[in-house]
């Protein structure tokens, strides 16, 4: 947004939604076993959904009233893809996404807008019987753009994260992070030692280790 804002554009449009409407995430396949750590630990029950974590564990110590978490039904759905991605529009993007891009932009006095999630391809999308909708395949939407423009190319794509290399470094793991989860209760009972070698020796091992430190931190409480 600041480099949109240096090129003197005011308005632009953003992908957001576009993984969400035509299934991107390979997640929409299933709720793996390592997820449902989570769910088997409060009361022994799988999720259905990553939201099923909040509402099956820590959310139900507050106020009911003031805090409400309502849950559609799976059965309502002709699919899991389908139910998962609901979740996602229900939650995820109003809560998460458009809200740091609504953020980020609003920063910069740029004014972003959604495509994506323009109320009728929504709808024609959500309730189409014709349209080929495969997970992870978005050769549906790129077929289209390049039928408009046949320059560009569409290589594998890498999300926008937080550059955690900045805030936890290799000292901070093994001194803080790695103790506390290797004497951990919930590593007493899972023994996370495979888990934790193994993304030692990957590029994406802090994520992975620091949602494992996350799970060990809320299982302690």
């Amino acid at each position: 947004m600041k480099k949109v804002k240096q090129l003197g554009y005011r308005v632009v449009l953003n992908g957001t939604g576009g993984d969400e409407l035509f299934f991107g995430y390979k997640r929409y396949n299933n709720i793996s076993s390592y997820k449902n750590l989570g769910g088997y630990f409060k009361d022994k029950m799988p999720l259905t959904n990553p939201y099923d974590f909040l509402k099956k564990g820590f959310w139900n110590q507050y106020d009911r009233t003031k805090f409400v978490l309502e849950m559609p039904d799976i059965r309502d759905f002709r699919s899991q893809k389908e139910y998962l991605r609901y979740i996602d529009f229900k939650f995820y993007l109003p809560n998460t996404l458009l809200k740091y891009v609504d953020r980020i932009s609003s920063f910069h006095s740029i004014e972003s807008r959604a495509p994506f999630l323009d109320v009728d391809l929504v709808e024609s999308v959500f309730y189409s019987n014709t349209l080929k909708q495969q997970v992870g395949d978005k050769k549906f939407l790129t077929d289209l753009i390049s039928a408009k423009n046949k320059d560009l190319t569409f290589n594998r794509k890498e999300g926008l994260g937080m550059p955690i290399d900045r805030f936890i470094n290799i000292e901070m793991l093994t001194t803080r992070i790695l103790p506390f989860i290797l004497t951990s209760r919930l590593n007493n009972e899972l023994n996370f030692s495979y888990i934790l070698t193994y993304n030692l020796e990957n590029r994406i091992f802090k994520w992975r280790i620091m949602a494992i430190y996350t799970l060990c931190k809320w299982y302690e409480i």
